[in-house]
């Protein structure tokens, strides 16, 4: 059976999802109301505005005036662009796609940028490749740390699958030693999914998977199944 497609997003930066438009209109869709999806896509572009994504679907003239981006194309004509919506505030990557899978504001979700301060929790294990201090010694004795949920804390951050097998569904990359821990339980490394303070899409889907509903298919998770060894 064939499975129709949602377009919830195509760029956290465009704007959740996109800002620009008519001031009237909260909506502009190509799919019909009727149609009952299956499965929503959601593709973030690192850096792409609004204005990116009318120029690379209708050309410019360096393009000759001719579309340069055929699968974007492809994909919005049963797409949903909402006209007045708006990003987040600090207009980054991070606090942007936290918005658009839990509709929480930075501030809400606690989540500014992919690197901060945190005073409640304490340093890594080790130091991570970018340069967050980390030691062994260094939980509960220092409460107060860099947080870095960026590349840095793969285990490869140069691999794409992040360099290593490990976790639930048979794929994780986050080292633990390089994660903050939580210094008021007993140093657990704290995961980014622990780290932001609402709930979220994956989390709901999470949940519905055990339901009387039935099974469903979920996304993996990131965080491992079972206790990690630290030394």
């Amino acid at each position: 059976m064939q499975t129709k497609v949602k377009i919830a997003s195509f760029a956290t930066a465009i704007g959740m999802l996109f800002a620009s438009g008519s001031a009237h209109a909260q909506t502009q869709s190509k799919a019909k109301p009727s149609t009952q999806y299956q499965h929503v896509l959601l593709i973030s572009i690192d850096g792409m505005h609004a204005v990116d994504l009318t120029n690379c679907t209708n050309g410019v003239s360096n393009s000759g005036n001719q579309p340069y981006c055929p699968n974007l194309v492809a994909l919005q004509k049963t797409g949903t662009i909402y006209l007045q919506a708006l990003t987040p505030r600090p207009s980054d990557s991070f606090p942007g796609l936290t918005g658009i899978i839990t509709g929480g504001t930075p501030r809400s979700a606690g989540m500014f940028y992919d690197v901060n301060y945190d005073r409640s929790l304490s340093p890594p294990y080790a130091t991570t490749p970018y340069g967050i201090i980390g030691g062994p010694t260094f939980c509960p004795s220092v409460v107060g740390t860099q947080v870095g949920f960026d590349e840095e804390i793969d285990y490869n951050y140069t691999e794409l699958d992040a360099g290593v097998v490990n976790g639930d569904f048979e794929r994780n990359g986050i080292n633990p030693r390089y994660l903050p821990r939580d210094p008021k339980n007993g140093c657990k490394p704290v995961y980014p999914h622990e780290y932001i303070r609402v709930n979220t899409i994956f989390n709901v889907a999470h949940n519905a998977a055990s339901t009387p509903r039935g099974p469903i298919s979920i996304l993996p998770t990131i965080s491992p199944t079972a206790p990690v060894e630290m030394a």
